[in-house]
């Protein structure tokens, strides 16, 4: 009972002592609460209460109460206090259209917002570059071709410059080049695989009717070839009224696809589709289709907007000084030449030989029956040189596999390719040749395969037993199919 009453005589001493305070002190009410209300461990400390330490215990019971009684003394204090007005509230439309309901106040917490997806199911994001912009910096770059002369290997060089990395300078093996022709090419470039960097697509061998072309791509800081098995892509490109070829790119793919009319109608279409995923430098074959279809040829480029030109100038090959087939002599000692059915460089019909010679830039020799040669037969390798009958035929050859002077057609159809690179250059113009028994005779050339250029023919004869396949070893130029099949030619 003494316990219970010295705790009585303090409570009533410390709420003697608040109530006759004459102020309470700035948000007194509001902290004795939040003291109050606090529900914390028992801590051995001890509480100051007005003048007077009291135990923890007591002081506990004195806050309760003492914050009871200071609301009550404060409100009574505020009312004797000015008031000052209240804001008033717009009221609210009687009329026009139908109120929202009062939204209350937002709460103090929300759920967390929407997290993205796990990385597995988030989509690949594809950033495709513009034409041109090959390193990827969004500026464009530019690219151009220098031909180096002779037939490979890298007989060619493709030069890039980088807006990011600098120039670049790319060795490739392409079709030589011949005077009064045109040069190899850039196609273009796009982004065909939709890796954020264009490729180069350039054109490094043509005919009469189709190209080829090949693919180069930027990878590690450097540009390099794309392969497909290996090797080089090859994409023929082009054709005729019978025949066509092209490819397309979707995505992360490139299809290439070759089609030809079916005899005799013509009117159904047979093809073959051929598909490949990009694997960075790589194309890896994926499916291959065959199949006809009735209506008209339908194969072509669908990449990009190819074929295109270099976004800084209009596209001109560059050549070196000492190499420009511009400036080609037709000597027979350079190291490719020119034979069509009137000339073998620059050596032409109805020409002495005083005036081949000259022209030939070399002295001349002749087994006999009015053949001539050059007299230094180390000049040319193993392909043969010579004209005839007053330089009315004129006749290159070289024996499979063999090396030395480089011989082709306006066409680009050389000495020692595949005997299917006729038609492909000449297309219908080139047709099979087979001599009249009535004037051939030992030595005379049997068969091959023919073509009418300009005044005269070109008779192609190739390895193969029937002369018309295998690979060219020799070409033939002249006034008529007789002349060019003869012995003497």
């Amino acid at each position: 009972m003494t316990e219970l009453r010295e705790f009585e005589n303090e409570l009533r001493a410390t709420l003697a002592d608040v109530l006759t305070a004459t102020d309470e002190p700035p948000g007194l009410a509001d902290r004795l609460i939040a003291g109050a209300s606090r529900r914390r461990a028992p801590h051995r400390v001890r509480v100051w209460l007005g003048h007077r330490w009291v135990p923890p215990t007591l002081a506990a019971a004195a806050v309760a109460i003492v914050a009871v009684v200071t609301v009550t003394a404060v409100s009574a204090t505020q009312a004797d206090r000015p008031t000052h007005p209240t804001p008033t509230q717009s009221p609210l439309p009687t009329s026009g259209a139908p109120t929202s309901p009062p939204t209350s106040a937002a709460p103090t917490s929300s759920a967390p917002p929407p997290t993205s997806p796990p990385p597995s199911t988030r989509l690949p994001v594809e950033r495709t570059a513009a034409d041109w912009d090959i390193d990827g910096d969004s500026r464009p770059d530019d690219g151009r071709l220098v031909f180096l002369g002779g037939t490979g290997p890298n007989n060619w060089q493709l030069i890039v410059d980088l807006s990011s990395l600098g120039r670049q300078t790319i060795p490739f093996t392409g079709q030589i080049a011949l005077p009064g022709n045109a040069d190899l090419s850039i196609a273009g470039s796009v982004d065909a695989d939709h890796d954020g960097h264009a490729e180069i697509f350039v054109m490094d061998q043509y005919g009469a009717n189709t190209e080829s072309w090949t693919i180069f791509k930027l990878a590690d800081r450097h540009i390099v070839p794309v392969t497909a098995a290996s090797q080089p892509m090859d994409l023929t490109v082009g054709g005729s009224v019978t025949h066509a070829d092209g490819f397309r790119c979707a995505g992360g793919t490139l299809t290439t696809t070759s089609e030809a009319l079916v005899p005799p109608e013509d009117k159904t279409v047979s093809y073959r589709r051929t598909t490949y995923a990009w694997d960075g430098v790589q194309l890896r074959q994926t499916s291959q289709q065959n199949g006809t279809f009735t209506g008209p040829l339908d194969a072509g480029v669908d990449c990009g907007d190819l074929p295109q030109v270099a976004p800084t100038h209009v596209y001109q090959p560059s050549t070196s000084p000492t190499t420009s087939p511009s400036t080609a002599s037709g000597r027979w000692t350079d190291a490719q030449l020119v034979i069509t059915a009137h000339s073998l460089g620059a050596v032409t019909r109805d020409m002495t030989r005083t005036q081949a010679e000259a022209a030939a830039g070399t002295a001349l020799s002749s087994p006999g029956d009015g053949i001539y040669r050059p007299a230094d037969h180390t000049i040319t390798g193993s392909t043969v040189l010579q004209f005839s009958y007053g330089a009315t035929c004129f006749d290159a050859t070289r024996p499979a596999g063999g090396r030395g002077t480089i011989v082709a057609t306006p066409a680009g159809v050389r000495l020692g390719d595949p005997a299917s690179q006729i038609a492909a250059a000449y297309g219908s113009a080139a047709r099979p040749f087979t001599a009249d028994p009535a004037w051939t005779g030992p030595g005379n050339i049997p068969a091959g395969i023919i073509v009418q250029s300009g005044d005269g023919v070109l008779l192609f004869v190739g390895s193969s037993p029937d002369h018309r396949g295998g690979t060219i070893t020799s070409i033939r130029g002249a006034a008529d199919a007789r002349l060019a099949s003869s012995v003497f030619c």
